[in-house]
């Protein structure tokens, strides 16, 4: 997976087209304040996006249902279920 940078509080991405959005749904901060599963129904990726899912099993699976439908490979999605 090629090096992801945050494009959140001004700063800029080393490689064009790159970004990592942080949705937090508990705590304050992130990029998108709600489930990630409603960023991604709003917001559209492109079938060549890599996407990292950190998180519960079950936001993963819904995610990666979603992430599918949009396209996006098995080989694109990489998970850490934290809980």
């Amino acid at each position: 997976m090629p090096a992801i940078t945050r494009q959140a509080s001004g700063s800029e991405p080393k490689a064009p087209g790159q970004r990592l959005v942080a949705c937090v749904s508990r705590e304050a901060g992130g990029d998108f304040h709600g489930r990630v599963t409603d960023y991604l129904r709003r917001h559209p990726v492109q079938p060549a996006t890599l996407c990292y899912l950190c998180g519960n099993s079950d936001m993963i699976y819904e995610a990666v249902d979603i992430l599918k439908g949009y396209g996006v490979p098995p080989a694109h999605l990489f998970a850490e279920v934290y809980f």
